[in-house]
This record gives structure tokens, C-alpha cells and sequence, in this order.
């Protein structure tokens, strides 16, 4: 996994990205499908982001795919820690050519986990 994870990142060739993409996605998604895949700290997927509130009650595995230099995808799971899974994908990816850079939110489908926060009551 570490190896599609680093090529699909880090590849100079979409084509390249795309194809280590798929194969990464089918490699996680199988692992995370065994049983205790909670337990699993995946420290040598190092372009992933995976986080846990201070409860560790679930889990955010989140990643982004550069399809060319205007258009991401964002992909990821939110496993609870009894083992349920959830995937979570963007539909169809990032359009991000507006003239100032920015995403309307209307189109926002997606993004990368950095940090879960717990609110105070």
C-alpha cells in the first residue's frame, strides 16, 4: 500500500497517479474490510491523513489525487472503532480553475482531514 499511496502522489504522470490510485483504494478498502483493521495505525502510509477525535471513538482516513494542474479528487473512509466503515469520495473531483483560485462552497465535494476538534459544551 505504501508503494501505490507515494506513486500516487508524488508521480509526475496522471496516468501514473490514477493507475496507483486505483490500486491503492482496492488494497485499503480490503484491509480496513478485516477484522480489528481499527487497530491498525497504517505508520507507513505517510501521504494519508488519518486522524482521531481525543476519544478515538472513529477514525478519518482521507487523501487527495491530483488529476491535472486544475482538477483534485478527494477520497477517503471514516471507520468507527467497532470496525463500520464508511467510504467517502467527491463527485467527480475539484474544478479548481476560477481566475482567484478560490471554490465556491456550492461546489466544494471533498477535501482532506488535517485535525478533528472537539467543541466545548
Amino acid at each position: 500500500m505504501a508503494y501505490y499511496a507515494d506513486v500516487m502522489i508524488n508521480a509526475s504522470k496522471g496516468e501514473h497517479r490514477l493507475y496507483a490510485a486505483q490500486k491503492f483504494e482496492q488494497l485499503l478498502d480490503s484491509s480496513l474490510q478485516q477484522a480489528h483493521s481499527f487497530d491498525n495505525k497504517y505508520k507507513d502510509l505517510e501521504w494519508i491523513a488519518i486522524q482521531y477525535p481525543k476519544d478515538r471513538s472513529f477514525r478519518t482516513i482521507t487523501w487527495q489525487i491530483k488529476i491535472d494542474d486544475d482538477q483534485y479528487q478527494y477520497h477517503g473512509y471514516c471507520q468507527k472503532a467497532n470496525g463500520q466503515l464508511y467510504k467517502i469520495k467527491s463527485s467527480g473531483g475539484i474544478d479548481n480553475s476560477h481566475k482567484d483560485r478560490s471554490i465556491p462552497w456550492t461546489q466544494w465535494s471533498g477535501g482532506i482531514i488535517y485535525k478533528i476538534l472537539t467543541i466545548p459544551k
